[in-house]
């Protein structure tokens, strides 16, 4: 079954509309620059974004960033968009219901069960979608300095992630999708104070190392 998504470009071509149709197990990826905007609506059908799920009839506002719609069953100006059925999404979904077997089976067992770490630049916590889902709570972890995705840039950083990021926004893009004062989710950040390692070393592999036992405390103490 074939549905439409419609993408318009309210920022330059007011009222420009552009109909997508997704097939099963293909994504419409598009990026937008930050001078640009660009509306998204699923108009019949079911899609997700790195497995936040989009409600049928809304829409979605995205400006400065790289995003893909993903349809299991189909659905469906940007400065890149096009569709795609070579899509790493399948793997992702299938690598994630292996984990929760697992963890599943040593819970069965009276056991503590794996936990597994994600580690690479492009890895942020929009894709713990499907762990959210099933009721788990990722912890991301920053170690570069020069981002600044959870606080501000020059620290080492580590959040729990409890909910579902925001389709529209990411993480840590606005002051409204970081964790707030008080919350639990407030992150835990060390202050290095320079924009990469080099700058100083063993500052940076102390801190590194008290942010891990940090986490590791916190994984003891927390099933989920």
């Amino acid at each position: 079954m074939q549905n439409p998504l419609k993408t318009s470009k309210p920022a330059q071509d007011e009222g420009a509309t552009k109909e997508w149709v997704l097939d099963p197990e293909h994504e419409f990826r598009f990026e937008v620059d930050y001078s640009a905007t660009v509306k998204i609506k699923l108009t019949k059908g079911t899609a997700e974004i790195f497995g936040t799920e989009l409600a049928t009839g809304m829409s979605y506002e995205f400006s400065g960033r790289k995003v893909a719609v993903f349809s299991w069953h189909g659905c469906g100006k940007c400065s890149v968009e096009y569709q795609a059925n070579e899509t790493p999404m399948t793997s992702y979904l299938n690598t994630h219901l292996a984990i929760e077997q697992m963890r599943q089976d040593a819970q069965d067992r009276g056991e503590q069960g794996p936990r597994f770490g994600v580690a690479g630049y492009d890895h942020r916590p929009e894709r713990c979608g499907y762990a959210l889902r099933q009721g788990r709570q990722p912890i991301f972890v920053s170690l570069d300095t020069n981002e600044g995705s959870i606080t501000m840039p020059g620290t080492l950083t580590a959040t729990s992630i409890t909910h579902i990021i925001d389709v529209e926004e990411g993480f840590g893009s606005s002051a409204t999708t970081a964790a707030s004062m008080g919350s639990s989710t407030m992150p835990l950040a060390y202050y290095f104070g320079h924009p990469g390692p080099a700058e100083n070393v063993k500052l940076y592999k102390i801190l590194m190392s008290r942010l891990a036992h940090a986490v590791r405390c916190r994984m003891a103490e927390d099933e989920e």
